[in-house]
């Protein structure tokens, strides 16, 4: 007899195990489901605040007006390619001819003015 209450008592034992374990994984899955469910009511929120955001953007811009041009020949498309003209030109030529470009642009007279004005004397030295 004794040796069948043992085997009883390790049966219920094994069975008592069981259920604690599902009882683990049901509070597992429980938790999961808990902060899906936060995520999916953050994702809600910031959801509606970028809808009311857009919003605001589109009110925003809605106070500039396009104003409309006249249509006038529209100018032609350069063909960009390795066989356009510019791609056969080595580019140290076309930095040196930008350059001197740049180098013969007019200074502007702001310059000279700030130079003649007590009240740049500060930024000056």
């Amino acid at each position: 007899m004794p040796g069948i209450l043992g085997e009883v008592s390790a049966a219920a034992q094994e069975r008592s195990a069981g259920i604690e374990q599902a009882e683990q994984t049901v509070t597992q899955r429980d938790d999961a489901t808990q902060q899906n469910a936060a995520l999916v009511e953050q994702a809600t929120a910031a959801a509606r605040s970028m809808e009311h955001r857009a919003g605001q953007l589109a009110d925003a811009v809605s106070l500039f007006k396009r104003v409309p041009t006249v249509a006038g020949p529209s100018a032609p498309r350069i063909r960009v390619g390795l066989d356009a003209p510019a791609a056969k030109r080595p580019i140290v030529a076309v930095i040196a001819k930008s350059a001197t470009n740049i180098a013969a642009a007019p200074r502007p007279a702001v310059a000279a003015a700030a130079h003649t004005d007590p009240r740049w004397h500060e930024f000056r030295t």
